[in-house]
């Protein structure tokens, strides 16, 4: 079965590598190459084990900083991560400690991945939320290097596809030594694909362990007036968004609305949306200090790797991907600064949102119904204060994930450090 995967892989790459490589700014390309082809340039490691750790994307990213941050509290200072993104790139080089070595991950085929091997020595992997490339893992069994899923989930989409090759990934699992999982049902799930029962466990979010992690943007100090953020937002939802926000501007002023767009490329787009409307708007991107005031506006998100600062600054937080049948994102950045929020119906992606629910902790509303609450809440400071405890008072009772992957890794890492 790795052989077949190996042959349709290598197809897939012939015709995926032009657009691939391409795309990207000339700048990066060659560095890009290189990397895929495992020459990923000189790595200075520190004392102690050498941890590999994978995260796709800026999501994924920033799930794995507060993991980081704690191995370097406990003095593990050979931290290397790799990403598939060209964002991933740019958070992890951003937000990481100084020392992490970061490249793009190479090709899953053998000669690229044991080229990295060779290079720098891993004596750790580890990926965040369930990336299973089938050549990583059995390049790390062969060298004899243990593998961690940290922060795993399993969507309902993903489980359909997974469970119709569980004779395959029964075989690949067993290259795992442990896997993390977020919550019971993910748990379950892996378990169902081929996982061994005393291999698994639930360590929970990560996403609730980023005290310190998070910082607003210095800009947001121009921002005047009452703000709603709608974060990660889809096709389709902006206009909705974007709807009632002016609706809303007619009762509320001064009223701004922040909104950050899941994929910043469709920016364009949105662009397009405001002035079809005649909205008064300014790019993040060309914001300056001569920008000194930012009053009944909205602010387009142009840029990665801010959102979660930015719900600093809401009134009320609006989670994208909700309002569409998209299964909804993370609400938990918003609860991290106890601010009240909205989810339209389809949040499930996320069954935590439960336990907001039924902690008076978030307010699901659908298109027709968004007005109405939006309404409320700029009307009720005390709704908004009481909802936005409720989410910070769950966010903490759900945090402890990474000391769970730590008690989980340090068998392995002290062994390693003599």
């Amino acid at each position: 079965m790795i052989f077949l995967y190996t042959v349709l892989y290598g197809i897939a790459l012939f015709f995926i590598f032009p657009f691939e490589y391409f795309k990207r700014p000339k700048k990066l390309r060659k560095r890009w190459l290189a990397e895929k082809l495992g020459a990923i340039g000189p790595y200075e490691k520190n004392d102690g084990p050498v941890i590999w750790i994978h995260a796709v994307s800026v999501g994924e990213v920033m799930v794995a900083l507060p993991l980081v941050k704690r191995l370097y509290e406990s003095g593990y200072t050979s931290v290397m991560i790799s990403t598939i993104t060209d964002t991933g790139q740019q958070i992890a080089g951003e937000r990481a400690p100084e020392g992490v070595k970061k490249f793009y991950l190479p090709f899953d085929l053998k000669p690229f991945i044991n080229r990295v091997i060779r290079l720098t020595s891993p004596d750790i992997f580890m990926t965040m939320e369930t990336e299973l490339w089938p050549n990583l893992f059995n390049a790390m069994k062969d060298a004899g290097i243990p593998v961690f899923i940290f922060n795993g989930r399993i969507s309902d989409r993903s489980f359909g596809r997974y469970m119709k090759i569980r004779f395959f990934l029964k075989k690949l699992f067993r290259a795992v030594e442990n896997a993390g999982m977020q919550t019971g049902q993910d748990a379950e799930r892996i378990k169902q694909m081929g996982m061994d029962e005393e291999k698994t466990r639930i360590t929970g979010n990560f996403k609730f362990d980023i005290h310190g992690t998070l910082y607003p943007p210095e800009w947001v100090g121009m921002i005047k007036g009452t703000t709603i953020v709608a974060g990660s937002t889809h096709e389709s939802e902006e206009d909705i968004i974007v709807e009632v926000y002016q609706r809303l501007r007619r009762r509320f002023t001064p009223l701004n609305l922040i909104l950050a767009p899941r994929h910043p490329g469709r920016c364009n787009i949105v662009m397009e949306l405001l002035k079809d409307k005649g909205i008064h708007y300014v790019r993040r991107s060309v914001l300056t200090e001569d920008n000194t005031e930012l009053e009944n506006i909205v602010i387009l998100i142009d840029t990665i790797g801010e959102l979660a600062g930015l719900y600093s600054v809401a009134d009320v937080c609006i989670i994208g991907g909700s309002f569409v049948p998209v299964g909804g994102h993370n609400l938990f950045e918003a609860a991290y600064w106890s601010k009240p929020i909205i989810c339209g119906p389809h949040m499930n992606n996320f069954p935590l949102t439960k336990d907001f629910m039924s902690r008076d902790a978030v307010r699901i509303a659908d298109k027709a119904g968004l007005y109405d609450i939006l309404f409320c809440m700029l009307e009720s400071l005390d709704m908004r204060e009481r909802l936005g405890k409720n989410a910070h008072r769950v966010f903490l009772e759900n945090g402890g994930a990474v000391e769970k992957a730590m008690n989980i890794l340090e068998p392995y890492l002290s062994r390693l450090k003599r």
